[in-house]
């Protein structure tokens, strides 16, 4: 089943609670694990946004936490199984390649509650696992808008890392806020897509970043984990422009990054380990966050945005997630709802 929660009223309670919890106590026998996808905890991206909705949970409450890092996608299942020993009372997995391992573990250890960020399981959920997903494409329409009314050279990139929904997601999103661009304000405006392979492969990211420069490529946008950096780093040696994601990434390039794209995955993980660590039962539930629930969005006009962006155009793409979390603009999820959407602004 799923259900929609409006994070900003929750989150809000859930402090209070918290705040109360380990004022009453000092502390909570609560425990949680995270393993991490092949980025690292440190990938300045979505594994280190969850691991600070950890830290967050162990300040807020005393909860024991801890967190094992996934080189490959095969060591999630041993480090799953290393915190199953240490008798955590849930077990995050970061990531869709988690989402057969913690299928299995899930089914072997039914007394387990697991969590996985990035996947919807749909009806086919297991009663002892809680999916949280994104709607990224939301936050990627918006930096694609505002990709297309930034460039000079009226042609943009976006790079993945794997071809999995949740990236097309990001994809389609971005593409469809550069064609809206095009639409509502004459333009004409080229996207290039491409994708890495990996999430860690930093030198094939900065290689495609250098053809799409020879293309015309002046706005880079990489939704490639730690990878992304190959990204961010071409354009700050060849001055171009870049997109940050999933957490607001400015210092990483602050002459050079327009916006950042920002997913909240450390709240999420946040909100539903709380609520497990007051006896809510989470598991069967696919949870879903946008905008309309705080989840995702762009960065405020601040910053390298405030120094690089027309004030105007920032205001715009706010403007247009606003439509967005009120329902009067539908952004695409995949491609093939992509061309409808296109084909709609003919």
């Amino acid at each position: 089943m799923k259900k929609l929660f409006t994070l900003g009223l929750v989150l809000l309670a859930t402090m209070v609670l918290a705040v109360a919890c380990a004022g009453a106590d000092g502390g909570s026998d609560f425990s949680a694990g995270m393993v991490t996808d092949q980025s690292g905890v440190n990938d300045q991206s979505f594994n280190q946004s969850s691991w600070d909705g950890l830290l967050r949970l162990r300040d807020s409450i005393g909860a024991t936490i801890g967190y094992l890092e996934s080189a490959t996608p095969a060591d999630k299942e041993p480090n799953m199984d290393r915190f199953l020993d240490m008798d955590k009372d849930i077990i995050w997995v970061i990531g869709f390649l988690g989402a057969e391992p913690v299928t299995h573990q899930a089914l072997i250890n039914p007394s387990q509650t697991y969590g996985i960020i990035d996947y919807y399981f749909g009806d086919n959920i297991l009663p002892n696992v809680v999916a949280v997903d994104f709607m990224d494409n939301e936050a990627t329409f918006m930096a694609g808008y505002l990709a297309a009314r930034h460039s000079n050279t009226g042609v943009v990139g976006f790079m993945g890392g794997m071809e999995f929904p949740v990236i097309h997601r990001f994809e389609v999103g971005f593409v469809a806020g550069v064609a809206y661009a095009n639409h509502v304000h004459g333009l004409d405006v080229e996207v290039l897509v491409q994708y890495i392979g990996d999430f860690d492969s930093t030198t094939i990211a900065r290689g495609i970043s250098m053809s799409m420069h020879a293309q015309g490529a002046d706005v880079l946008y990489a939704a490639a984990g730690a990878a992304g950096q190959g990204a961010i780093d071409f354009a700050v040696e060849n001055d171009i422009y870049v997109i940050g994601v999933d957490l607001e990434q400015s210092h990483l390039a602050p002459n050079n990054m327009i916006i950042s794209t920002l997913k909240h995955v450390g709240e999420a993980i946040y909100d539903v380990s709380l609520r497990l660590s007051q006896g809510e039962n989470v598991g069967g539930q696919n949870l879903v966050y946008g905008i309309a629930q705080g989840a995702v969005g762009i960065t405020p006009f601040e910053g390298s945005t405030a120094a690089l962006v027309d004030p105007a155009v920032h205001a715009d793409a706010l403007a247009i997630g606003s439509r967005i979390a009120r329902g009067n603009l539908e952004v695409p999820v995949n491609h093939d709802q992509l061309g409808v959407f296109i084909n709609s602004l003919q």
